[in-house]
């Protein structure tokens, strides 16, 4: 659900990118910070120094979610949800409606803050890896 929220309102997105979402959005501190109407987010600085121990181990989070973004992405082109290209992914618009209130209420959530997600995505990788402190 996150992935695909995501590329459903960007349409495609750079791979080092997709590997970012699902650290961000499976963590309930930045969900429910983002998905708070009255946040703001002006850019990847400004929500880590807002939520300073949600980043503090980041590099573990991105390492733990790794196979599971891997797994999500091969299993969405399988379900021809998306089409994986040679340096992004793209988006192929379908009927699955990720507001369903059938898929429950923490998939709501995660739709709702990547509203705001989407905006940090579209900063460079490479200084959303430094920023974060990911070791590649």
């Amino acid at each position: 659900i996150a992935v695909l929220s995501v590329l459903s309102k960007m349409e495609e997105l750079e791979y080092p990118k997709i590997f970012l979402i699902l650290p961000l959005l499976l963590n309930d501190s930045i969900t429910a910070f983002v998905k708070n109407k009255n946040s703001k987010v002006i850019g990847i600085q400004d929500l880590v120094s807002r939520r300073i121990s949600s980043f503090s181990n980041f590099n573990k989070s991105f390492e733990s979610f790794f196979s599971l973004t891997f797994n999500s992405i091969c299993l969405a082109e399988q379900l021809n949800l998306i089409k994986i290209e040679q340096d992004k992914i793209v988006y192929i618009p379908n009927n699955l409606d990720l507001l369903s209130p059938e898929l429950g209420n923490r998939a709501s959530d995660i739709v709702i803050a990547s509203n705001k997600i989407i905006e940090i995505l579209k900063i460079d990788s490479m200084e959303l890896y430094s920023t974060l402190k990911i070791r590649i």
